[in-house]
């Protein structure tokens, strides 16, 4: 999945790419400007600019709905003309039909755009490593009042077993519990979108690890002392 993840830009610009040669013996215009914002995406992430996550997020939202004319004429045969369609090649989709005569409308739900959503969050975590984060007071705390502000750096992303995206950070000061010091903590956005750098109160959710040997495959985030919401940027 990691390597899925990484490679996502990759598939972005590759998926527009041929969908901009297939487009070229149909009129779609909706469909081009999307393969267009698909490659500019792709683009836009290898040379480090942060609003690729703009481009590609567009990309993968305007393939949900799909709407199709079809019309027959007096042969039967089929011909479809696309309202709304800005797929990129492939498409998982479900139709609802609605026919006057010879002429149906189809509008459908394309599901593959779940899957896309998934890969480009794990994309956005992945981003992170080696990154620091900024971590402030979300209220007041007993643990936490005399320690933050202070930064931690992003080491890993943490995947627990069906609670994948928490971020292992190792803390620029230890957190003191119960006369135990930690030194690494694992955070996640309360809700659940990949943590941006420089974005202000992004609040998360904070708990305190001893050592990175404690997080195992079958580990699960209450396995670690909840400390308190934390806004993180």
């Amino acid at each position: 999945m990691y390597r899925l993840e990484t490679a996502f830009p990759s598939i972005v610009i590759v998926l527009s790419s041929l969908s901009l040669l297939d487009l070229m013996n149909q009129i779609n215009v909706l469909s081009t400007i999307n393969s267009a914002i698909g490659i500019c995406g792709g683009i836009l992430y290898f040379l480090h600019k942060t609003s690729y996550r703009h481009f590609i997020s567009i990309w993968i939202y305007a393939q949900f709905i799909i709407i199709t004319k079809v019309v027959v004429d007096a042969n039967g045969t089929e011909f479809e003309f696309p309202i709304l369609d800005l797929s990129q090649i492939f498409k998982v989709h479900m139709n609802l039909s609605l026919q006057f005569g010879n002429t149906s409308y189809l509008a459908g739900f394309n599901f593959l755009p779940v899957l896309y959503i998934a890969v480009f969050k794990g994309l956005q975590l992945a981003n992170l490593e080696g990154r620091e984060l900024l971590i402030r007071l979300y209220r007041n705390s007993e643990v936490l009042d005399e320690i933050l502000p202070q930064t931690g750096k992003v080491i890993k992303r943490v995947r627990f077993k069906g609670d994948r995206n928490w971020l292992l950070i190792q803390l620029e000061n230890p957190i003191t519990l119960n006369s135990e010091a930690f030194p690494f903590a694992i955070i996640k956005n309360r809700e659940d979108n990949p943590i941006r750098i420089g974005k202000k109160r992004q609040a998360a959710s904070l708990r305190v690890v001893s050592s990175i040997e404690t997080i195992k495959i079958d580990s699960s985030p209450g396995d670690f002392e909840l400390i308190d919401w934390v806004f993180v940027e």
